[in-house]
């Protein structure tokens, strides 16, 4: 099995391109959005919090799973079904719906979370996960780019999500071209700004010439200002070059 995690309003999309392969090979889809209830924890004592609620996730310690793996808190949770996703610096915990579950599970997570202040008001999480998100330097579907609209080359995202020795995958021709004879001619890059950036997909102007186009913004806490991506050209893409307040820089930006 095969668990896809995504934004709900992409979990459509997404089921139609894996549908549109789906002729005569042996797998069944099932779309399980709104069956769970979730609950992120994320932060340097994150490990801690779930061990203390918990207990071990199985015969390992939290903090020694790898990024990405997936446990079942048979041990600790109410229910054998409730699962935790290794993710970026915390865990997603995924609870059956049905099972009404969320109040016993934060029941238990809260005390310790509290006392290690990891516990945020709903309704500044969207926020915060937006700000991470950026200063990750990832961009996200819808905003930053329309699929299908530019290539994994200009995103970067070709460094994470494709593998060069796995076999065929939609597009590796192009991806391949584009690393043997250069480089795309617009590529994601980060911007670290005196003041906000315009909102995304507006054209980046310098000196009257569009040189790129303006992707996410946010302020950044970490480091104390307003940080910007952008696909850049050639000409502006260069770690270090400077123009009307903003500074290119690789990303991630943290």
């Amino acid at each position: 099995h095969l668990l896809l995690l995504c934004d709900d309003d992409r979990a459509g999309a997404l089921r139609e391109d894996l549908d549109a392969f789906h002729f005569a090979e042996n797998f069944t889809l099932d779309d399980r959005t709104g069956r769970h209830d979730w609950l992120l924890l994320r932060g340097a004592e994150a490990a801690a919090v779930m061990e203390a609620a918990f207990g071990p996730a199985g015969d390992e310690h939290w903090i020694a799973l790898p990024p990405n793996s997936v446990r079942s808190l048979a041990g600790g949770a109410p229910d054998d079904r409730t699962l935790a996703f290794a993710r970026g610096g915390g865990y997603l915990i995924a609870a059956p719906r049905e099972a009404g579950l969320l109040p016993r599970l934060l029941g238990m997570l809260r005390p310790e979370a509290e006392a290690r202040g990891l516990v945020s008001e709903p309704e500044s999480l969207a926020e915060i996960l937006e700000t991470l998100r950026i200063e990750d330097g990832l961009p996200r579907a819808g905003v930053d780019f329309e699929p299908g609209g530019r290539l994994l080359t200009d995103t970067g995202l070709e460094l994470k999500v494709a593998s060069s020795t796995k076999g065929c995958y939609l597009g590796q021709e192009i991806v391949a071209r584009v690393g043997s004879r250069g480089s795309a001619p617009r590529v994601l890059r980060g911007l670290l700004l005196d003041e906000e950036a315009p909102p995304p997909g507006t054209d980046l102007v310098v000196d009257g010439k569009t040189i790129g186009t303006w992707a996410s913004s946010t302020f950044s806490p970490t480091l104390g200002r307003p940080v910007a991506m952008a696909y850049l050209d050639r000409d502006h893409r260069r770690p270090g070059l400077k123009f009307h307040g903003a500074e290119v820089t690789l990303l991630p930006f943290v």
